[in-house]
């Protein structure tokens, strides 16, 4: 029986199936508690809101907003995750800022003759490096056109950075 309206006392509402756009890798219940799972309906959830380093709470019932949160990766069941987050992606849109406004080259990577520079951290010496590539770029780094340029950035944004690459924790996994 396929029904697109009912009455009840008198009055005829239309049915239209609701549609949810919940990845189905994702399911409500996850075997692993990553804070990015989608949580269970009524329960909260954390996103940044808008481009505020701040951190806003909701409650899951399913709606449009909750689901856009959901797909455009920004929901965390997790609030020290989300927290976390806010702050690794600010450093990220910071870093990209701070290279583009004060590069006084083009980064062309089709030259494979001239270097670009990246901020990493040493493991075995618990510091801060910078990097020199030619050929390979990786996804997700921020590229300075002068070593000096990353050095400074290096110098500007040290405490952000350091806590990023020995603190910072991309799961509520592994706590």
């Amino acid at each position: 029986m396929n029904l697109k309206e009912i009455t009840i006392d008198g009055n005829v509402y239309d049915l239209v199936p609701r549609k949810e756009a919940i990845p189905s890798e994702n399911t409500i219940l996850n075997s692993k508690n990553t804070g990015y799972e989608r949580g269970r309906e009524g329960e909260q959830y954390f996103f940044e809101s808008n481009c505020y380093p701040t951190l806003e709470m909701y409650y899951d019932w399913r709606e449009k907003m909750d689901n856009r949160v959901f797909n455009n990766a920004g929901y965390y069941t997790d609030e020290k995750l989300a927290m976390a987050n806010i702050r690794a992606d600010r450093l990220l849109r910071q870093l990209r800022r701070f290279s583009a406004m004060h590069r006084q080259n083009k980064i062309d990577w089709a030259d494979c003759n001239s270097f670009k520079f990246s901020i990493g951290f040493d493991y075995e010496y618990q510091d801060l490096q910078v990097n020199r590539w030619s050929q390979c770029r990786y996804f997700g780094e921020v590229y300075f056109d002068t070593m000096e340029l990353a050095e400074q950035a290096m110098v500007n944004f040290r405490d952000d950075l350091m806590w990023y690459f020995t603190e910072y924790k991309d799961t509520a996994t592994f706590k």
